[in-house]
């Protein structure tokens, strides 16, 4: 997940490459759509364009040049439309969705995404069990994944609140400490 993330560098990344989806192809038309400003969308572009998610191609009409998505950018569309699902579900407009998506000849309208087995049967939350791949190194398969790992929302949740918990504790330690320090040099 790391590669992917760094592929994609951060969420302007992300937004240039939605409105490529849209069909925009040229910088004026990034800048106009996404209001940024020109020093970032030229770093981005840049960036998607060394990373593979884009080409910069010489337009035909004019001087300026255009961003045409790759194969490995069309691929981030389940990415993309997964996120604006998911804001659709967990940060709605008050009005409902800001988007539909159907297919272009039909009219249909676009499934929300969701994980599938090979066979085509909807995995639910809690049922995905994680096993080394044949990319992980023999001696990180131990530490970093445990033979019948699941990913469960009740682990997951346990983990990220023990976690928190640390951290409260060691920030209460800091504070008490910084306390300590001040009061001694007081006296």
């Amino acid at each position: 997940m790391a590669q992917a993330l760094d592929a994609i560098g951060e969420r302007w990344a992300l937004l240039i490459l939605r409105e490529a989806f849209y069909g925009r192809t040229r910088f004026n038309q990034f800048l106009d759509g996404l209001g940024i400003s020109r020093n970032i969308l030229t770093a981005r572009l840049n960036h998607l364009v060394a990373e593979g998610l884009l080409e910069k191609r010489p337009a035909t009409e004019t001087a300026h040049a255009e961003y045409v998505l790759t194969e490995a950018g069309r691929a981030m569309r389940t990415v993309i439309l997964s996120l604006i699902h998911w804001g659709d579900e967990f940060r709605p407009h008050e009005k409902g969705p800001r988007l539909q998506f159907v297919e272009a000849t039909t009219g249909e309208a676009v499934r929300k995404m969701g994980i599938y087995t090979e066979s085509g049967v909807e995995v639910q939350p809690g049922k995905i069990k994680v096993v080394p791949g044949p990319g992980v190194k023999r001696s990180a398969r131990k530490s970093r994944l445990k033979s019948d790992q699941q990913l469960s929302p009740a682990r997951t949740q346990r983990a990220a609140s023990s976690r928190n918990v640390s951290k409260a504790k060691k920030t209460v330690r800091k504070k008490t400490t910084l306390k300590r320090g001040i009061s001694k040099k007081s006296s």
